[in-house]
């Protein structure tokens, strides 16, 4: 069962051997809320919608087909198999944000009544962060961003040890071996996640290589 903020706070304050008093509900919040950010940008949500298409009709807004969500990219725009079987058609599109809203534009439009697939990626929440009422990452990434955001709180203390003076000159020195440790942990970790995941295809897409190196995750060291 995926972890709310409350439950990630105290794990993080169990992760960093602290019982609230130097990581605060406060700092641990900004610290999973970076971390956070981190798991979006390399291995967010995969998720997909359909769009009913208008014959003679290029351009598709997707606000309202995405009933609320925000697109991080648009991975894919497919015509779905008429036949109702499962050879769906990859079909070559640009997408674009105008006014703060998602659009594809087909290179070529599709007959009347048919259905796009539009696949996506979009933004993972935890429940209590910023508004959120959903968590949506599994037991195991739970893990793996807790060792982010305790690299965060380690790298927070770090700085707080230097700009309050502090008589031990080995305290920062000290969190910021911890901070690396823990980076090296949620990078890692953020690695084999990426590594095990691939979008959904119908059939292969003669546009790109196709080979081994073929959606490899682009992970930032």
């Amino acid at each position: 069962m995926s972890d709310s903020l409350t439950t990630l706070v105290a794990k993080l304050q169990a992760l960093v051997m602290d019982d609230g008093t130097l990581f605060t509900t406060a700092t641990c919040t900004a610290a999973i809320r970076q971390a956070l950010l981190q798991v979006n940008l390399q291995v967010p949500v995969l998720a997909g919608t359909l769009v009913d298409t208008v014959a003679d009709q290029y351009e598709y807004e997707l606000t309202d087909a995405l009933a609320g969500a925000t697109p991080l990219t648009i991975t894919d725009v497919l015509l779905m198999d008429p036949a109702g079987g499962e050879y769906d058609v990859k079909l070559d599109f640009d997408s674009y944000i105008e006014d703060e809203r998602w659009f594809i534009r087909l290179h070529t439009p599709q007959a009347a009544d048919e259905h796009l697939i539009v696949r996506f990626t979009q933004a993972h929440t935890v429940n209590g962060l910023d508004s959120a009422t959903e968590s949506t990452l599994n037991a195991q990434s739970d893990v793996i961003l807790l060792a982010g955001a305790a690299a965060e709180v380690c790298g927070m203390a770090a700085a707080g040890k230097v700009l309050s003076n502090n008589i031990d000159p080995n305290a920062s020195a000290n969190y910021l071996k911890a901070s690396s440790r823990f980076q090296v942990a949620f990078k890692l970790g953020l690695a084999t996640l990426a590594g095990r995941r691939r979008v959904q295809r119908s059939v292969p897409d003669t546009r790109t290589w196709s080979d081994g190196w073929d959606n490899w995750p682009a992970i930032v060291h």
